[in-house]
């Protein structure tokens, strides 16, 4: 069958909501305040213009152009320092998530060496129960072989603060195989976790929450 028709169906597949994910529990959103604040700021941003605009704009045709002038100045302030407050300040969550991309593309490149290094010693992939050891061997062999990938992209990514050193971050990843060129979902939680007072965070935990067509995970045997 052709790539192009395989692609096809799993994009149909996907539309009727066969991946799972309805099925996956979501990791909370982010507080409302951090994300508008630091995260995601043109939302609040671009409701303080539109209202310095709005209050511009009605308050000249009321003949009060110097009040409405004052209160745009207020908001164009007002919207510089929350772009300013969002481009200076990078959270532990967008730091993890960053990370998380980082070791999703080493993995799906079959890149070792890289991936190494974010690892934490005693890191562990569940439910599979697979070590660092385990792990880096994998992506050393299988990720280069049997299962290597031919494209891939994170469709979804979210991140909680567990502790001042501790953040999950839980992806949505669609991963294309090179020997079957059919795409395949999951989702994961990466844990990364830091020692107090450093910057070095490392990954200790990765759960496999769901893989399309697989119905128990339990039963996978990774040799």
């Amino acid at each position: 069958m052709p790539n192009n028709s395989l692609n096809h169906i799993a994009q149909v597949c996907a539309q009727l909501n066969f991946s799972g994910g309805d099925k996956v529990q979501k990791l909370p959103s982010v507080p409302m305040l951090d994300r508008l604040l630091f995260e995601q700021p043109w939302l609040s941003i671009i409701v303080i213009l539109a209202g310095g605009i709005a209050a511009w704009y009605f308050l000249s045709r009321a003949g009060q152009r110097r009040q409405g002038a004052y209160i745009l100045g207020v908001a164009l302030l007002l919207a510089g320092l929350n772009m300013l407050v969002a481009t200076g300040v990078t959270t532990e969550r967008e730091r993890a998530s960053a990370l998380t991309r980082t070791a999703i593309q080493l993995v799906a490149t079959g890149d070792d060496a890289g991936l190494a290094p974010l690892l934490r010693t005693d890191m562990i992939v569940e439910p599979f129960g697979i070590d660092r050891d385990r792990t880096l061997g994998h992506v050393a062999t299988s990720m280069r072989g049997q299962y290597a990938i031919k494209e891939h992209r994170i469709t979804e990514i979210r991140a909680a603060q567990d502790s001042k050193d501790a953040v999950r971050v839980q992806v949505h990843v669609i991963a294309t195989p090179e020997q079957t060129m059919f795409p395949t979902g999951s989702w994961w939680i990466l844990t990364w976790q830091r020692p107090a007072g450093t910057e070095d965070w490392k990954l200790s935990r990765l759960e496999c929450q769901q893989i399309d067509a697989v119905q128990d995970l339990n039963g996978i045997r990774v040799r």
